[in-house]
């Protein structure tokens, strides 16, 4: 559902893979509504002066046919000075990649163009839209671990 925002979980990398987020540390501001898996895949890329790591996130939440997700985050406001609005400026914005293969999913494809940063505001000057519909930030591909269709991902187990 595009526009409306539900913000329910904060990414916090370290929490070991399969452990609910409520685990995490107790600084971190979670829900415990949802469970969450982040993890570096090991793979590395280096472009220029930058290295990439692959990195997942997995979120399980139920979910209804058409809804889509975008994820908000970066380094919080208080945390670092001179943050700003702007996510290609702020310091507070983080660097991202989405995978350059298309997925099943026409509107990730689209509304990963021009993501950039992983931030708090909402879709980035530039980045795609799909069916009229602005992107709202970061956009999450819906995957299953049901082998045989479209949305399987060997990642979800």
């Amino acid at each position: 559902m595009v526009g409306k925002r539900h913000p329910f979980v904060w990414i916090i990398i370290g929490v070991a893979r399969g452990k609910k987020i409520s685990q995490a540390p107790p600084t971190a501001v979670v829900s415990t509504s949802y469970t969450s898996t982040t993890f570096n895949t090991g793979t590395t890329e280096t472009t220029g002066n930058s290295t990439w790591a692959r990195t997942v996130i997995l979120i399980e939440r139920n979910t209804k046919n058409g809804e889509n997700l975008f994820i908000d985050g970066g380094i919080d406001h208080d945390h670092r000075q001179g943050c700003t609005d702007n996510p290609v400026t702020s310091p507070c914005s983080i660097p991202i990649r989405h995978s350059p293969e298309p997925t099943y999913s026409g509107a990730v494809n689209a509304w990963k163009v021009g993501d950039n940063y992983l931030d708090w505001y909402g879709a980035e000057p530039g980045q795609g839209s799909y069916g009229g519909s602005q992107a709202t930030g970061s956009p999450a591909l819906w995957t299953t671990n049901q082998k045989g269709v479209a949305e399987y991902s060997p990642l979800n187990t």
